[in-house]
């Protein structure tokens, strides 16, 4: 596929992976910059209902015009050929940010991440399209001149909020086991707006403690689990959360949907309330001087973690790195 030449659009490297589809990098010669170019993997093109679920993707994410979500440029088919060109983004995935520290990341940075997001995916509400697969590996962060930028991908499950019955098969579970929702696992025809909440909540669960709420070794039992709906606290996990955050993300992750935030705002203006709250807290906190051999240590400072300081590194570095990460259906 690379150094092939799409409409006006040259086919580079590949840089992504998925069930569904592959991401090259491309270049779009006219206009002269780069571009991502998913293509449904040819042995896939013959089944109808992927083939209308990925253009369905290209309408819905090509409606979408907002900062915090990746802009889609095009669509091209072929034959077998069917591709979407897309915004290219450098950055990092929140995934792979997790990753890299080996467990949670700074509170700060996941608050102020987070608020991107959600006004991102409030605004997709506003425009009558559901998500469905919101986790960490669909955010990516830039780090542009010192400003955090956080940017929404892959709509390849993603409807319409007044989509009719046959928009998806009823028995037909779509999305990642352990960030969907308990309508979710038991009907894609469930699936509001208020599913993307409790995946949002999911996630930034995962942000601060790293690792997810609900977990097994098979994914019948961990969609058991989240059907119980009996995470354990965020701060048995990371002692560092406070409780109002706490209480926050575990309302996000609310078995009954009517008990959730009804809206990504109303998330979002509580999580700014409590990052306020944290501000106003930390600037009341008496400064101590430490000895001098004591500032070198990590382990001996309150508040100062382990993963913080490659997860520095590796913002920095996001400048010279491109990583484009997808997760596709």
């Amino acid at each position: 596929m690379a150094n092939k030449q799409i409409l006006h659009y040259e086919v580079g490297s590949l840089i992504g992976v998925g069930g569904m589809s592959k991401v090259y990098k491309g270049t779009d010669v006219k206009l002269g910059r780069p571009v991502a170019i998913k293509v449904l993997k040819p042995n896939l093109t013959g089944t109808p209902d992927l083939v209308e679920r990925f253009k369905k993707e290209a309408r819905f994410q090509a409606g979408l015009a907002h900062p915090g979500i990746v802009s889609v440029h095009d669509y091209h088919a072929d034959g077998n050929l069917l591709c979407i060109i897309m915004e290219f983004v450098e950055g990092m995935s929140v995934s792979k940010l997790i990753k890299s520290s080996g467990g949670p990341l700074p509170l700060e940075f996941c608050l102020e991440v987070m608020a991107q997001v959600l006004a991102a995916v409030d605004y997709a509400h506003q425009q009558g399209v559901i998500h469905r697969d919101m986790k960490p590996s669909n955010i990516i962060v830039q780090d542009l001149g010192g400003q955090t930028l956080a940017r929404v991908v892959d709509f390849g499950i993603a409807k319409l909020a007044d989509a009719g019955p046959g928009m998806t098969a009823a028995d037909d579970i779509l999305g990642t086991v352990h960030y969907m929702s308990p309508e979710q696992i038991e009907s894609s025809m469930s699936v509001t707006k208020l599913t993307d909440v409790y995946s949002l909540g999911v996630t930034l669960y995962k942000m601060v403690t790293g690792k997810v709420p609900f977990d097994s070794q098979s994914d019948a039992r961990t969609m058991a689990m989240i059907d119980e709906g009996k995470p354990a606290p965020p701060r048995e996990i990371n002692p560092h959360i406070g409780e109002d955050l706490e209480k926050v993300i575990l309302r996000a992750m609310a078995r009954d949907p009517e008990k959730r935030y009804q809206s990504c705002a109303e998330f979002a203006a509580t999580l700014k309330a409590v990052q306020t709250k944290m501000a106003s807290e930390s600037e009341q906190v008496p400064q101590v001087e430490e000895p001098a051999q004591e500032q070198s240590s990590d382990q001996e400072k309150p508040g100062k973690m382990k993963w913080l300081a490659p997860l520095l590194a590796a913002l920095a570095a996001m400048a010279a790195a491109v990583y484009f990460l997808f997760f596709f259906k």
